[in-house]
């Protein structure tokens, strides 16, 4: 089988990644400047960071759920162009800062590669369980050729 990258699950989820991050940015834009005016930092800062890592998260996750095959390198490269364009908008729009974009950037790069690989998981035991049940529905239709009683009675024609 060949090893083919699928690019419209990559192009997809950037959309999606990027699309949905600095979109509630701008939501909750004006609730972040009255928590630092109010002097509560760490309530934006857990704003700010929780909400691109928990998008990145999601989009991963919906990503390697839905990609064939292993294909985790769908999202790892999703999270990284994702993170840089996130990074680079937030520094040119949003005032963030030099540490914001060095710790964010790669904590958004995990959060999207872990959801991506939790997905991938997901869809193997997905494909295991129908596998497993496929498996267990042609055993039971086998012992019911097998059995006439099993089958129940004949319709008339």
């Amino acid at each position: 089988m060949r090893d083919r990258f699928d690019w419209p699950y990559l192009i997809v989820a950037l959309v999606l990644l990027v699309g949905l991050t600095i979109g509630a940015r701008v939501l909750v834009a004006d609730s972040l400047a009255d928590m630092v005016a109010q002097d509560r930092p760490l309530g934006a800062l857990a704003i700010s960071g929780g909400i691109p890592a928990l998008t990145f998260f999601l989009v991963g996750l919906f990503v390697g759920r839905l990609t064939r095959g292993r294909e985790v390198k769908v999202m790892a490269l999703a999270s990284l162009l994702g993170s840089a364009i996130v990074s680079t908008v937030g520094v040119r729009y949003f005032n963030l800062n030099i540490f914001a974009v060095a710790f964010g950037a790669p904590t958004l790069f995990v959060c999207g590669y872990v959801g991506g690989w939790i997905g991938e998981r997901w869809q193997r035991i997905a494909r295991q369980i129908r596998g497993i049940l496929r498996l267990d529905k042609q055993a039971r239709e086998g012992s019911s050729d097998d059995d006439p009683e099993a089958r129940g009675p004949r319709p008339e024609a």
